[in-house]
């Protein structure tokens, strides 16, 4: 039979472990992640840190080294690049369970695009000098994620590949 102590502690749980449970639950549902085990998952999100943006703010910047990469919590994320000093272009806007900045995890990259928040954002990061400890410390799990991680960079070259395909098809018909 269980204890008053532990049912005290199911029924009342305190912020902190509302939010670690509510870590994991974000973490499972995202696609670099959605294989790990509760146990893979819980070492995980030791290495984890939230943050919460305000609309308009910027979460990186062009040019700047990057260092971690971003699960969407909640709110919107628009990814934006300066094709010349005076435009902005969209690339893609993201949501919630959604990540961006993948090749944080990657050594000495520099980002290729800004990011920022559309609307009031809570972000999970995941730094790329701790995530480089945990895989030496949980190989298994950070090939897991490694995997992930080369599928997922396979999948948004092959889509930049076709939209360049496409670009110079209709670039071609335009001069014909």
């Amino acid at each position: 039979m269980p204890s008053i102590k532990h049912l005290f502690q199911y029924y009342f749980k305190t912020q902190s472990d509302i939010s670690r449970e509510s870590l994991e639950f974000h973490l499972k549902n995202s696609y670099l992640f959605e294989y790990l085990s509760p146990t893979e998952l819980g070492r995980l999100k030791n290495i984890c840190h939230e943050r919460t943006y305000k609309a308009g703010e910027y979460i990186f910047h062009t040019g700047k080294e990057a260092d971690a990469v971003y699960i969407i919590k909640t709110g919107k994320v628009v990814i934006t690049c300066n094709p010349s000093p005076d435009k902005e272009e969209i690339l893609t806007e993201l949501e919630s369970g959604e990540f961006f900045g993948e090749t944080g995890l990657l050594p000495k990259v520099q980002r290729m695009a800004n990011a920022t928040a559309a609307s009031q954002t809570e972000l999970i990061a995941i730094m790329r000098d701790e995530f480089n400890g945990f895989v030496g410390r949980f190989p298994r799990t950070g090939t897991k994620i490694l995997l992930q991680l080369i599928n997922v960079l396979g999948q948004r070259l092959m889509k930049s590949n076709q939209e360049i395909v496409q670009s110079m098809k209709e670039s071609d018909d335009a001069s014909a």
